[in-house]
């Protein structure tokens, strides 16, 4: 007898919720998605709107490998991040470390609204990144 605990809709069918990470980097990388387009609202610079939308896309593009089972006819017509998508990041993280330098102490945050948006979606990005290395350590199957 086969149990399905609860389903969720992914690409390509449903498939059990027995991969509660893969729902918790998903919604992570939402919740991330989401608090982005209240950045690039509130940073009003359109280079770093533009960068930050870049981000987004990313972030959709990686979402969406993530939602497709690794047996789904749809994973090879998937756009995943190439190392061209990696490059323009990294050229975005230097622009904003030469306006911005990185601090050299702890930072209490709400000191103004701006910085405390971004680092609201700065923490939930690295609580992401954590929980996509414990799903790649686990699925090493999803690419």
């Amino acid at each position: 007898m086969l149990t399905v605990y609860s389903t969720t809709a992914l690409n390509a069918g449903l498939i059990p919720l027995l991969e509660e990470l893969i729902a918790t980097v998903r919604q992570t990388l939402d919740e991330l998605n989401s608090w982005l387009g209240l950045v690039k609202l509130k940073l009003n610079e359109e280079s770093i709107q533009t960068a930050v939308e870049s981000c987004q896309r990313c972030l959709f593009r990686l979402a969406s490998n993530i939602a497709t089972t690794p047996d789904s006819e749809m994973r090879s017509r998937l756009h995943t991040l190439d190392q061209t998508d990696l490059d323009k990041l990294e050229r975005f993280e230097e622009e904003l470390l030469s306006v911005v330098p990185m601090s050299e102490t702890f930072i209490i945050p709400g000191m103004e609204e701006r910085a405390a948006i971004t680092d609201i979606a700065r923490t939930i990005c690295r609580r992401g990144e954590r929980r996509l290395v414990e799903l790649l350590g686990e699925y090493p199957e999803i690419d």
